[in-house]
This record gives structure tokens, C-alpha cells and sequence, in this order.
């Protein structure tokens, strides 16, 4: 049996931040959140419609893999507390 997750949509909001630098968190959070979307399908946690955490708040400067993991972090903590919306 093989696993599959499909994000469908990915709603994100930064503030103040460049075409590049969005461009450059897209691609880490989705190198972060694979693993998150993995272990929530392994634990029989079946279809996930939408999840709403609160927000990630980086500090100008952060490089896109430090921000890209606290979103994972808190993704992966509203998915364990069962706090989907």
C-alpha cells in the first residue's frame, strides 16, 4: 500500500516580503510539510480538508528553511491536538 498526499491548495500570507523571497518559502515549505502530510496519512489520519493555525510570525532576515519549519511545527501541531477547522 502506498501512502499519497495532494495539497491541493496552500494559503500563505507574508507581509512585506519579495516575489523571490515567497518564491523561496513556497519551495521550503514544501520540502518541510511533506514529511507532516506523511506521518498524519501513516497514523490513519485519512483526508484533511483544511487546516487553520494561528500565525507564524519570522523575523525580517530569516532564511526560508527556518520559517518554513515553524510553519510545518505548528501544522504538525494542530493536526496531533486535533484542532482542524
Amino acid at each position: 500500500m502506498t501512502d499519497r498526499a495532494h495539497v491541493e491548495r496552500l494559503e500563505l500570507r507574508v507581509r512585506g516580503g519579495s516575489a523571490e523571497s515567497s518564491r523561496a518559502l513556497a519551495a521550503a515549505l514544501g520540502e518541510a510539510l511533506g514529511p507532516v502530510l506523511e506521518a498524519q496519512l501513516r497514523g490513519g489520519g485519512g483526508r484533511i480538508e483544511r487546516v487553520a493555525t494561528g500565525p507564524v510570525r519570522a523575523r525580517p532576515g530569516d532564511p526560508p528553511a527556518r520559517t518554513a519549519a515553524a510553519v510545518a511545527e505548528r501544522v504538525a501541531g494542530t493536526l496531533g491536538g486535533g484542532e482542524r477547522a
